[in-house]
């Protein structure tokens, strides 16, 4: 039931289902890392995450001590957790609920999302806001505590921030999502305590934590198009595309959602028998 609601909740804001997309997904867990290469899918991914939690806390009333729930998306600066506002902002505008948006001096951003009653819509109960963090403001990070939590490029965050974050995170066992690109493409500093903890609940999963690396060929759930795919990394080219062709052939999905690039349909056959 609950993998169907996720299924169903994937498909309604345009995102290709694949069956590790819904595993990590519905897996319950207070921290679940999301780690892999460039543009490997884990903002969508981190995101699906949150957006699941966000329609979950419109169903109830928040805390009668405060106005809304909250949820923060944590970044090495407030640039870095733009593109994960965006897709919030995107998907529950989608959704049909009301949005309100505003930018602060500092640079960090904040929404307002709830679902008003309407003739269609009997409404719901509950508020949620979302604001940026950024870990250049460590002050900030010891706030009003959010319910759930979204870290983006965690790797470039010190073990301060990292510490802050759990710290604040306790107040009402708060889950956080930490997400992180290994390979760094813009060769911005990496701290190695992120790189150590991904591999650890990658390789040794517990109750509580869980790391999921993300495969390559999930950029084809954001792109549907090699030749999108090698604009973004052109070092992409040398492993799919070798010979330079990028006809007909090698474009989209065909009618059963399977891509048509012979090397992407090989790589997608072979994790749908692992991953069925």
């Amino acid at each position: 039931m609950f993998a169907a609601k996720v299924e169903a909740l994937a498909l309604a804001v345009g995102l290709m289902v694949w069956p590790s997309l819904i595993e990590r997904t519905c897996a319950q867990r207070a921290e679940k890392t999301y780690g892999g290469g460039w543009r490997g899918t884990k903002s969508a991914s981190a995101c699906l995450d949150g957006l699941f939690w966000l329609i979950a806390a419109l169903t109830r009333v928040h805390h009668p001590m405060r106005t809304s729930h909250l949820m923060w998306l944590v970044g090495p600066d407030y640039l870095q957790c733009k593109e994960e506002f965006g897709y919030l902002r995107h998907w529950s505008n989608l959704l049909g609920m009301a949005v309100s948006a505003s930018d602060a001096q500092d640079g960090s951003l904040h929404m307002t999302v709830f679902q008003p009653k309407t003739s269609s819509h009997p409404g719901l109960p509950g508020v949620v806001e979302v604001v940026t963090k950024s870990a250049t403001n460590e002050e900030s990070l010891g706030s009003v505590a959010p319910e759930f939590i979204i870290v983006c490029e965690a790797g470039q965050l010190p073990e301060s921030a990292r510490d802050r974050i759990r710290g604040r995170a306790s107040t009402y066992n708060s889950r956080i999502i930490w997400s992180g690109t290994f390979e760094n493409k813009e060769s911005r500093a990496q701290f190695t305590w992120f790189e150590r903890y991904a591999k650890q609940y990658l390789d040794h999963p517990t109750a509580r934590r869980v790391t999921y690396q993300l495969p390559i060929y999930e950029n084809m759930a954001v792109y549907g198009d090699c030749r999108q795919m090698i604009g973004d990394d052109e070092t992409l080219g040398q492993q799919f595309c070798p010979d330079g062709d990028h006809g007909p052939a090698h474009s989209g999905l065909d009618p059963d959602g399977v891509p048509r690039h012979p090397k992407l349909r090989e790589i997608y056959e072979d994790c749908r028998a692992a991953d069925p």
